[in-house]
């Protein structure tokens, strides 16, 4: 094959510097040769468009990725002029790699990258482009919208950004509220309340900030939450977080720009956290989430312990105190632990034990109360009762308080589902005692 035969072969198909490539040609005498030789190209007597071109562009250049193998005797050029005077709109620019309605239904992940988007993306024309500095997050959320095959591009700074191309996909967006400079007017996004904890937890990934401090005055953790955004939009936001889980709306903060800034302190903060992780989610930072699993670690193993007072913390729900025995000829829990308890006598003697792995060593971790009504199935899943080896192996138990004064008055106090944690001991050589405390 000649290098007239490989220019008419490849007409249309390929651009003239990429046929010059082939036969050893510039791209300018490629041209020249296809045009006053062989008669292609924008020659006068074929300038005209038939009825035929132009009825393929209509049917077919909106959704067709490959209408330049249609019109093999146009160049990339000339179509697009042609389309731009018919006022034609291609639906994406090369083929369709991914999938273009995946904000066109509801789920976990849609709802959460789209907060995301709301966030750290960015729309300008037909292309979306979002920015993190966590390339292997990004490429998660590629993967998940089922764009596999576009690159993840990272700067020499090492933020790294994924640029998807595609109108059917701005539009999905536009639809639901987003549009482009969306940072100065975001407002309110239709999201259903199933999914609003999903979209709030991409939000906070994006522009969103979990941060745990340590007050040494105090003896105290500290989390915080916050968020920025325009005042519509954290408006918005904080209305349905007070709707779902009843925790109160906080003061739109200014900043030095025209984005404002929501921030949840104490206990709401820590409520707000337990919501948001609460369901699993397939896409998640797991940095922010460590700052809030590490958070709740410390403010159950921070207290001192005190022979004169006891101090609590509180967390959402979970009161932390100290158990204090005085030690004779056995460990306080001896009993308890070998299960040989007042139970014993009953036929009850499995009360204490704890479940474990049959793969775990004896010392396993901290044991859960699974409930009775769920003995017979787990044996099945490789679990079997094993006899408590150290205080935090023990099952939640009940402590029962009771006193009587001199007239015979009685009054009791019981405390529901204490789990031993962690303890230690001391021996005092002046009163020649063991203790062991608790927590």
């Amino acid at each position: 094959m000649n290098k007239e035969e490989i220019i008419k072969e490849n007409f249309g198909k390929l651009t003239y510097n990429e046929i010059g490539k082939l036969i050893g040609l510039s791209g300018r005498m490629v041209r020249y040769i296809s045009r006053k030789k062989l008669g292609l190209g924008l020659l006068k007597n074929n300038q005209t468009w038939s009825d035929d071109e132009i009825n393929i562009l209509k049917n077919h250049y909106e959704h067709n990725p490959n209408i330049y193998n249609l019109l093999p005797n146009r160049t990339k050029q000339s179509i697009w002029y042609k389309t731009f005077s018919l006022g034609l709109k291609s639906e994406g620019k090369g083929e369709f790699t991914g999938n273009v309605f995946f904000f066109d239904t509801w789920t976990e992940n849609m709802s959460y990258i789209l907060g995301l988007i709301c966030a750290d993306g960015n729309i300008f024309k037909d292309v979306l482009t979002i920015v993190q500095k966590n390339k292997e997050y990004l490429e998660k959320i590629r993967d998940i919208m089922e764009f596999k095959d576009i690159p993840i591009r990272t700067n020499k700074l090492g933020i790294s950004s994924l640029v998807i191309r595609n109108i059917i996909l701005i539009n999905s967006l536009k639809k639901l509220g987003l549009t482009e400079k969306k940072s100065l007017i975001l407002g309110k996004i239709p999201v259903p309340e199933k999914f609003m904890r999903s979209f709030i937890l991409g939000y906070i990934d994006g522009d969103g900030c979990i941060c745990s401090t340590f007050d040494k005055r105090r003896n105290k953790n500290y989390l915080e939450v916050s968020m920025l955004g325009t005042y519509n939009f954290l408006n918005w936001i904080q209305a349905e977080i007070n709707n779902i889980t009843g925790i109160p709306n906080r003061k739109v903060q200014n900043t030095n720009s025209n984005i404002k800034k929501i921030k949840y302190g104490s206990d709401n903060s820590v409520k707000l956290c337990s919501w948001l992780y609460s369901s699993y989610n397939e896409i998640f930072l797991k940095r922010k989430k460590e700052v809030f699993n590490n958070f709740i670690s410390m403010s159950r193993g921070n207290l001192p312990i005190h022979n004169t007072q006891v101090n609590l913390l509180k967390v959402e729900d979970i009161v932390q105190n100290a158990l204090i025995f005085t030690n004779f000829d056995r460990h306080a829990l001896y009993d308890i632990m070998l299960g040989t308890f007042t139970e014993t006598a009953k036929g009850n003697t499995d009360r204490y034990k704890y479940w474990k792995k049959i793969t775990d060593i004896p010392a396993g971790g901290r044991s859960i109360l699974l409930g009775k009504t769920q003995l017979d199935s787990l044996g099945s899943l490789g679990l079997t009762k094993e006899v408590a080896n150290y205080s935090d192996q023990i099952p939640p138990f009940t402590i029962s308080l009771t006193s009587m004064n001199e007239y015979g008055n009685i009054s009791a106090m019981h405390i529901l589902g204490v789990e031993l944690i962690n303890e230690g001991s001391g021996v005092s050589i002046d009163d020649i005692v063991t203790e062991t405390q608790i927590k």
